[in-house]
C-alpha cells in the first residue's frame, strides 16, 4: 500500500483542515456575504492543486473532495429539516 502524501505532508494536512474548518464555519454562521464561500473555494482548489504537485494520487484527492461534499450535503440536509 502506498503512503499517503496528504497525511505525510504537514502543509497539505493543515491546508485541508483549514478548508474543512472554514467550510463548517461558513455553513453554521450562514454568512450573508460572498467573501467567505469564495475564499473557502479558492483555498480548497489551491490546496488540491498543491496536493497534485506534491504527488498525491487521484484516490487521495477524490476522498478529500468527497469529504468536503459530504459535509456540505449533511449541512443542507440538516438545514432543510429545521425549517
Amino acid at each position: 500500500m502506498e503512503e499517503s502524501v496528504i497525511f505525510n505532508s504537514p502543509a497539505l494536512l493543515a491546508g485541508f483542515l483549514i478548508v474543512i474548518a472554514l467550510l463548517i464555519f461558513e455553513q453554521k454562521t450562514h454568512s450573508g456575504g460572498y467573501i467567505l464561500p469564495i475564499v473557502t473555494m479558492v483555498l480548497s482548489l489551491g490546496v488540491l492543486f498543491l496536493a497534485f504537485l506534491y504527488g498525491a494520487s487521484w484516490e487521495e484527492i477524490i476522498l478529500v473532495t468527497l469529504l468536503l461534499l459530504a459535509i456540505t450535503i449533511v449541512n443542507y440536509k440538516n438545514e432543510g429539516e429545521e425549517s
